[in-house]
């Protein structure tokens, strides 16, 4: 798979999921239970966001610079 499509692709049946350390085991267990590849892939933490793949860097952007795309997003397409 492709670095851009790794990141935005839309191919179905895969979805993205937070949640605290203490959760994982169970969320795991309710996969398996269902059927459904599981894995986890990183994890949340500190002041930036960044994606490596194969030790390679994809994205390495801190999170006050994403907040603020977000946040001013939809008023400068307007």
């Amino acid at each position: 798979v492709r670095d851009d499509a790794l990141l935005f692709g839309e191919t179905q049946s895969r979805i993205l999921l937070s949640c605290s350390p203490n959760n994982l085991v169970k969320i795991e267990e309710i996969a398996q239970k269902n059927k459904v590849k599981c894995q986890r892939i990183g994890k949340v933490a500190g002041d930036k966001l960044i994606i490596k793949r194969n030790g390679k860097i994809l994205i390495d952007i801190g999170v006050d610079k994403l907040f603020k795309i977000w946040e001013k997003g939809l008023s400068r397409r307007l």
